[in-house]
């Protein structure tokens, strides 16, 4: 089977489930879904890190468990400020992945890089989600909003990519990935966001539709930024979950960066 029908027929099983999760369940629900797939996304972690250990890779992911459940309960203001850090720390690994292009040496991490690293990744998006999606009134389709950017974003970058990619995006980083690529998958996911702004926000959606814009700049970033990791690593994918996919966390990187930004945004507009 052609590594794109695997690609195919597992996005046509999973996406409606989440499609429907994040509509139909109350928050809670969700949270502990996305809960479950982030865990598993901290268990290819562990991997990455070349942690070899059953009992260190158990406790690193019980030890996330435990913080998603204490961070549910933690005030608003709490939530902002770690959100707020998280959005800053990206800014921080664009500058790695452009140092990186232009030749600096990919270093091996500590452990306690490796180990706080995964926390900003995995922690932050989960957070900017569940505070999405229980804020109410339009919490849930702004949750699904997000998952619509990234996929188009993905699905627009592969076909550009295929289709005109020329130019690499960050060679060193991640060979496969081109500026045409990315600037299709740009252009597909702001025409999403453009329909949802023009239809649910009124005088907003030009806001909003720049919102999507830098959402799917980060997108990039947080995928390029897991491409860097799995290099420093010397593996090809960070698991094999998902049939055509690769692991979850190839799966959930340009949401690891997205989801931050996106809530601030949110916050920022007042929608």
């Amino acid at each position: 089977m052609s590594n794109l029908l695997q690609r195919v027929l597992t996005a046509i099983v999973l996406i409606p489930l989440v499609v429907g999760a994040i509509l139909y369940l109350s928050w809670p629900w969700v949270g502990t879904l996305f809960a479950i797939a982030l865990l598993a996304g901290a268990w290819e972690w562990t991997h990455l890190a070349g942690w070899s250990a059953p009992f260190v890779r158990i406790a690193y992911v019980a030890v996330l468990g435990a913080m998603l459940a204490s961070a549910a309960m933690l005030p608003p203001q709490a939530v902002f400020w770690i959100i707020a850090l998280a959005a800053l720390w990206w800014g921080y690994a664009l500058m790695r992945i452009v140092a990186v292009q232009r030749g600096a040496s990919m270093s091996a991490r500590s452990p306690l890089a490796w180990w706080l690293t995964g926390w900003i990744l995995l922690i932050p998006p989960w957070l900017a989600l569940v505070e999405l999606h229980r804020g109410g009134g339009r919490g849930a389709a702004l949750v699904l909003m997000i998952m619509v950017l990234v996929w188009t974003a993905d699905i627009g970058a592969y076909f550009a990519g295929r289709a005109f990619g020329k130019r690499k995006l960050a060679l060193r980083v991640s060979p496969g990935k081109s500026w045409e690529g990315a600037i299709g998958g740009l252009v597909l996911a702001v025409a999403a966001g453009w329909g949802y702004g023009a239809y649910a926000l009124g005088d907003a959606w030009f806001a909003f539709v720049a919102l999507c814009a830098v959402t799917v700049v980060l997108s990039v970033i947080g995928d390029l930024t897991e491409s860097l990791f799995k290099r420093e690593s010397k593996v090809k994918d960070s698991g094999g979950l998902l049939p055509g996919h690769g692991g979850v966390l190839d799966r959930i990187d340009s949401l690891t960066a997205a989801a931050p930004v996106f809530y601030l945004g949110t916050l920022a507009m007042g929608v």
